[in-house]
């Protein structure tokens, strides 16, 4: 027997389906259901659609389908007055999920008036593995209209117009019936588009406490060990080259090499262990000590590990290869986090004001914008402040093989190759980078 625990409440799904219906329901194997028909009234010659609502009670995904069951005869036994589709549709309902599932069909020009036709729609759920409960029995918190966004809230509302049954057909468990009335027609309409329609899912709509929350586990057991600066490393070195390139600055290995240090070093520091950091603003970075405190206190992750837990609620399939999906389609989220932390660091070490954070968060938007035009990245923006706090942070991420003082005095080489760009626009971020190599290999004693 699945039983819901008092401590998920705390982060309880909102019951979007009692919100529609009013609290009509029924429950097969762990998903919720209600039937209508939309639009209420069908016109002789008129589309409509059955509207089945499905709510997920389960933690886990589901296999869910409908098949559309209309009716043979009319009143007067003659048949062949209404067409739809006869395969079932099938969608996966990821954990927690809510949506209505519309099945299309058309009315024959010449369809009787009547008030009691009648329509089914057998349903199947296969739970994909051992179902958990994320639901209590009565769906789970009321729906707070004003936390909604527009969209989803004139969606809801167009739903909740309408009458909803929970009969069973001839008293299957597993088939809904519900009627509808035919009025004198019009000119038949175009075929009905069916499908599914996601009212509410984690993805989307889940806050963060609701996702780490749902997560914790899978976070703890198989995201975690994937961000240890060594195994995120080289895919962030392969993507800051590619990105670059594409941009039309293509940069030594060395730049990229220690671009990719910084952005490693950023995603070691949500689950960094045993390791401990002295950069200003470098707790924020620090997921795991969230989930150790979880006193209350508002959320507020990094923003590439919130696109991160969004994407695995969108598609579990991630957590097989976490350091790719952060390299390809969390780079702009992982930027938005490195460069304002990167400024505060070369601000400590230099001096030189780097500006408000503000001006550090606007700068990051700007820089990305820069890294997907063609050929408007310069000398100046990939340095200041990647490159730079590249620097500042070397010895903390180690490429395989790498001599730490090899890598620093090859940096010097790169700068002299870079000599011809050298401008009086950006003579102070070359002097800075110079100095930070410099300072860099007194600080291991190495000669300079």
């Amino acid at each position: 027997m699945l039983v819901y625990t008092e401590h998920m409440s705390e982060h309880e799904f909102p019951d979007v389906l009692g919100y529609i219906t009013g609290g009509t329901r029924l429950t097969i194997n762990g998903v919720q259901i209600a039937l209508a028909v939309r639009p209420p009234v069908v016109r002789a010659g008129g589309a409509f659609h059955a509207v089945l609502l499905a709510q997920n009670m389960l933690a886990v995904p589901v296999d869910f389908s409908g098949s559309l069951n209309l009716p043979g005869r009319d009143f007067r036994r003659q048949g062949g007055y209404f067409a739809g589709t006869k395969e079932p549709v099938q969608i996966q309902l990821r954990p927690g999920e809510v949506g209505s599932m519309l099945l299309p069909a058309l009315s024959h020009p010449d369809t009787p008036p009547a008030d009691h036709y009648k329509f089914g729609v057998s349903v199947t759920v296969k739970p994909l593995v051992q179902p958990r409960p994320a639901r209590p029995d009565s769906g789970g918190t009321p729906v707070q209209p004003d936390r909604l966004s527009e969209k989803r809230q004139q969606m809801l509302d167009r739903l909740h117009s309408l009458e909803y049954s929970i009969n069973k057909r001839l008293r299957l468990h597993d088939e809904l019936e519900a009627a509808f009335r035919v009025v004198p027609g019009v000119e038949r309409d175009a075929p009905p588009k069916g499908g599914w329609v996601s009212l509410w899912n984690l993805a989307e709509d889940g806050t963060l406490p609701q996702l780490l929350a749902h997560y914790g586990p899978a976070l703890k057991e198989q995201v975690f060990p994937q961000l240890k600066r060594d195994v995120v490393f080289e895919p962030l070195c392969q993507a800051t080259e590619a990105r670059f390139k594409a941009a039309g600055y293509p940069l030594k290995p060395l730049e990229a090499m220690f671009i990719a240090k910084l952005l490693a070093l950023v995603v070691h520091m949500a689950d960094p262990g045993e390791d401990s950091f002295d950069y200003l603003g470098s707790q924020h970075f620090n997921v795991t000590g969230w989930f150790k405190s979880m006193d209350g206190a508002p959320v507020r992750l990094p923003r590439w590990f919130e696109g991160l837990v969004r994407g695995v609620a969108y598609d579990e399939q991630i957590l097989q290869n976490v350091p790719g999906y952060i390299a390809t389609r969390l780079y702009d989220s992982l930027l938005r986090d490195t460069i304002p932390f990167a400024f505060r660091m070369i601000q400590n070490i230099t001096g030189e004001d780097m500006g408000t954070d503000e001006e550090t968060r606007d700068y990051a938007d700007k820089f990305i914008q820069l890294l997907k035009a063609e050929n408007r990245m310069d000398f100046a923006h990939a340095y200041l402040p990647l490159v730079m706090g590249g620097v500042i942070v070397f010895d903390r991420v180690i490429a395989p093989g790498e001599v730490l003082e090899d890598t620093l005095r090859g940096m010097s080489e790169v700068l002299a190759m870079r000599d011809a760009e050298w401008s009086d626009d950006n003579d102070l971020v070359f002097l800075m980078t110079k100095e930070l190599v410099n300072r860099s290999l007194r600080l291991f004693g190495f000669q300079i």
